[in-house]
């Protein structure tokens, strides 16, 4: 943008100097150095010392303000710029919250009564300063509503004034002289927007950031209303950012941005990791770090590479190999409540019933992810993964054949399984017809599960809520039974948590091996859903330990171990 006000003869619109940056990265530089003299600021005044005081590391969050900040984090069902300002209210001051993006009860109705560690912290500051002598300027960059009219009532004792966007213009400048010359004036509250370049507050000689802006320029304009020309003071910045919440977040982006700006103006060509820095904040990476759990990553992730298949899932990672490390990472934190966990509890349910009246041999697990299958079994399986750094995973076993594979070519010797599983993985597989090929990349995965099971072999799938409606679950029955396959009524359907205490829905479908698959192209019967919003929402967190299967049209339930105890009893 600004280049194009630079230049706006050569580029009228930011595109055109996208365009320009790309066959001529030096071109931001030689712009600069044409147009700007580049001088310091110590450069050009003899200003006195500057220190940049950061309070994460002593800024501790009370019991309440932790649960109401957690309680956003975990909601699923926010936009990330919802999310965002969220989460910076809740740091800032519990009242702002929106009461609807809260689903505890008792934390939606004591929102008012939250206490907030940063004012705790800024009450601490404004009655240092003000025993010193010295005056401050709190700067709020983001939030104006109920909050600097508030707090300059709250410092009335300290003579506080106000200069915020419900200040007519006209009285602005008469309340900065007062508090530039009123001694009884030791704070002064404002926002960034309404204190601009030419506002000088340097009879101050504090500022503190309640919060801090999305890019420097916003920072560096805040200080320079108190540290400037004709201050005599040493100078004092307070960042009231809190540790491991998306303020640190904000600022390791702003460094970001800051080296960003250092390259384009040394007129090098953008690293990936600083320039998405300077494109969608919401999803650079310290931010995504801050505004997502480590399974709300997983699943982001996960519905990225739905329908993908294997070829366009290692191209990604070849592009950018910090996404299969964020998925690797990510995939077993939070493991006892995650989603993938609670699945797993289904078909281990479903195994162990099995196992006391079929012999299953050697089991295969496909799309393993580190090995869920044998970390649930505590025995060994075999393991196919398209991801190495799974393997690498504190719950991976070592001692298992780990295979690097997809599931379309299992190199796996055929009849030698019991069991093969395809939990969370199989809606990875593209359905997508391709001249290259016979069948699909998902249909080969269900033949080279065939190959590879026993006659009698069971075959399990699970499948994320959200992927199988009703009709694509009865056309994926079909699909199976036309490739060899047997389904058992008993055992297939959506199932969801029988406990109280969590949420959770998944498509449960447990096959048997009973021949050979046809050679007629099966592929169109095995078209999952678009991925929609699931009307089932999941916002209670937990271990499940029951579970149920549910019929979706009229609501009746029948137990998991129920349905068991029918299946066992026909065979």
């Amino acid at each position: 943008m600004l280049v194009s006000l630079l230049e706006p003869e050569k580029y009228k619109t930011p595109k055109d100097v996208e365009i320009a940056y790309g066959l001529q990265p030096e071109i931001l530089s030689i712009i600069f150095r044409n147009r700007r003299l580049k001088r310091e600021l110590k450069d050009v005044t003899n200003l006195p010392p500057l220190k940049q005081t950061n309070l994460s590391d002593s800024l501790e969050l009370g019991d309440e303000q932790q649960a109401l900040y957690k309680a956003i984090l975990d909601n699923d069902e926010l936009q990330a710029s919802t999310k965002i300002h969220e989460l910076r209210k809740a740091l800032l001051n519990p009242s702002l919250v929106n009461p609807d993006v809260v689903f505890d009860k008792n934390l939606r109705e004591h929102l008012k009564k939250i206490e907030s560690a940063k004012y705790k912290a800024l009450d601490k500051i404004i009655e240092d300063k003000v025993r010193k002598g010295e005056k401050t300027v709190i700067f709020s960059p983001v939030y104006k509503t109920r909050v600097t009219r508030n707090l300059a009532k709250r410092y009335k004792q300290y003579g506080a004034v106000l200069i915020d966007g419900d200040v007519p213009y006209e009285e602005r400048e008469s309340i900065r002289k007062r508090f530039q010359s009123d001694s009884e004036i030791k704070v002064l509250v404002a926002t960034t927007a309404t204190t601009g370049e030419a506002v000088s507050l340097n009879s101050a000689s504090n500022v503190v950031l309640l919060d801090e802006p999305f890019t420097p320029a916003v920072r560096e304009q805040a200080i320079g209303r108190v540290y400037r020309r004709g201050q005599k003071n040493p100078v004092e910045v307070i960042s009231l950012s809190i540790k491991n919440t998306i303020d640190q977040g904000i600022l390791e982006l702003l460094e970001l941005k800051n080296k960003a700006i250092e390259f384009m103006e040394e007129g090098g060509r953008l690293p990936p990791e600083l320039a998405d820095s300077l494109n969608d904040e919401a999803k650079s990476r310290p931010i995504v770090k801050q505004l997502y759990t480590p399974q709300q990553i997983v699943r982001k992730l996960s519905t990225m590479m739905k329908d993908k298949g294997a070829r366009r899932i290692l191209a990604a990672v070849h592009r950018k190999p910090g996404i299969a490390k964020q998925y690797t990472d990510n995939y077993t934190q939070d493991w006892e409540t995650s989603y993938q966990a609670n699945t797993a509890r289904v078909y281990i349910h479903v195994i162990d019933a099995l196992s006391e009246k079929v012999d299953l041999g050697m089991k295969i697990d496909l799309g393993s992810g580190p090995g869920v299958l044998s970390h649930m079994l505590d025995e060994e399986t075999v393991n196919i993964e398209l991801l190495k750094e799974h393997y690498k995973d504190k719950l991976a076993n070592r001692e298992n054949g780990n295979l690097l594979a997809t599931m379309a070519t299992l190199p796996v010797r055929g009849s030698s399984m019991g069991l093969a599983v395809a939990s969370l993985s199989f809606d990875y597989t593209s359905n997508e017809k391709t001249e290259d090929l016979i069948h699909t990349e998902r249909e080969n995965a269900v033949r080279e599960a065939n190959r590879v099971l026993k006659d009698g072999g069971y075959f399990v799938v699970t499948l994320p809520h959200g992927v199988v409606d009703k009709n694509a679950s009865q056309k994926l029955e079909r699909g199976l039974t036309g490739l060899g396959f047997e389904v058992v009524p008993e055992l297939t359907g959506i199932v969801r948590s029988g406990d109280n205490n969590a949420d959770f829905q998944v498509y449960l479908m447990t096959a048997r091996k009973t021949r050979q698959p046809s050679a007629q192209p099966r592929h169109s019967e095995l078209q999952l859903s678009t991925y929609k919003k699931p009307s089932y929402t999941m916002r209670k967190k937990g271990v499940v330990e029951n579970f149920d299967f549910v019929d979706l049209e009229n609501g009746a339930k029948d137990s998991l171990d129920s349905r068991l105890e029918r299946y066992l009893a026909r065979i």
